[in-house]
């Protein structure tokens, strides 16, 4: 979207601005620790407005699962299985979306940390020395699409700042695994307090407890058309 291109865009602007503090300064009187330690406060203004925007889209996908919920009620109130299904597994795509963000701004928080970490035990060696730990953090904020590039050009710039030890690759891991899947959307029924036997697919996996589904179900209907919202293509986005 345009809003998600302008903030990239002004992210970038930082970072351009943070390459020109790597560079050793020789009229303005700061020291290379002193500008080594402008730059990690200026990565953590950026980790701080990205968990802000986190926050803010962690609301919206709440705001929409609650939406979806409603319609899930209305559709089995008119009997049309195939629709409260499929209605069913957004949610559950928003619940684990919901997932990672909250992953993504843990990961966030704890680069953060390490940084003000790093800040408080530099040494006159000017060297700010980060853990395996923090850039595992940051591995796992670059496998996020629209985190990816932001990332991947500040890791560079620590690494040109004598930041890093060492790199350590490990990602989200994210099931799409039907049985999963199926577990999922039956508790969303629960929730609801619809009957499972009824909305559940012939044979779908059920977690412990749960009813399994009878073998005929109502007529299906024709599945609800995309929507074109934004928001609900970026919750597609994060599911790649």
């Amino acid at each position: 979207s345009n809003s998600s291109l302008a903030r990239l865009l002004f992210l970038d602007g930082l970072l351009g601005r943070q390459r020109a503090l790597l560079i050793p300064a020789m009229g303005n009187g700061k020291s290379k620790e002193e500008t080594v330690k402008e730059k990690a406060r200026e990565w953590q203004r950026q980790i701080r407005s990205e968990n802000r925007r986190l926050d803010r889209d962690i609301q919206k996908i709440r705001q929409e699962e609650a939406k979806l919920k409603k319609e899930i009620t209305t559709m089995a109130n008119k009997g049309q299985v195939q629709s409260v299904r499929t209605l069913a597994k957004q949610v559950v795509r928003s619940k684990k979306s919901i997932t990672r963000l909250e992953r993504t701004k843990c990961s966030m928080t704890a680069v953060n940390l390490h940084l003000t970490t790093a800040i408080a035990s530099m040494s006159t060696a000017s060297s700010l020395k980060m853990s395996a730990g923090v850039m595992k953090e940051m591995n796992k904020l670059m496998n996020i699409p629209e985190l990816h590039q932001v990332m991947e050009d500040m890791r560079k710039e620590m690494a040109r700042a004598e930041i890093t030890d060492e790199i350590m690759e490990e990602g989200f891991e994210e099931s799409d695994d039907e049985v999963e899947i199926d577990g999922e959307v039956a508790k969303v029924f629960e929730e609801l307090a619809l009957d499972t036997s009824q909305f559940m697919q012939a044979g779908a996996t059920l977690p412990e407890g749960v009813a399994a589904p009878a073998a005929a179900a109502a007529p299906a209907a024709p599945e609800p058309a995309p929507v074109d919202d934004p928001l609900m293509q970026r919750l597609a986005a994060l599911q790649k």
